[in-house]
């Protein structure tokens, strides 16, 4: 869940690619895509339009073979490895800056 929110925030508020933002977290950029792509929320009265039932919906949350908790982790690693990616960004940006004076 985590790494599905922050990936979100990375590409819509701060134009990262799908390799850049795979790279940060540490996973593949076919999951980072996954990740991006806008999900469709159901809400209760689109579910009733379609005739689907609130246990439908559960019910396929906890299909093992639909889901997967592949992407979570603990928030502690996550911020972790966040801080290092942004720290070496960072070093690299004084630099460059350093550099081109």
């Amino acid at each position: 869940y985590y790494l599905a929110q922050i990936s979100l925030i990375l590409f819509n508020n701060y134009q990262q690619s799908y390799m850049q933002i795979a790279q940060m977290l540490n996973m593949s950029s076919r999951t980072a895509r996954r990740l991006t792509i806008p999900a469709q929320f159901v809400t209760s009265s689109t579910a009733d339009m379609k005739g689907q039932k609130y246990s439908d919906l559960v019910d396929y949350a906890d299909n093992s073979e639909k889901t997967s908790d592949l992407n979570n982790e603990s928030m502690n690693d996550f911020l972790l490895r966040l801080v290092r990616w942004l720290t070496v960004k960072m070093n690299a940006i004084i630099l460059r800056t350093i550099w081109l004076r």
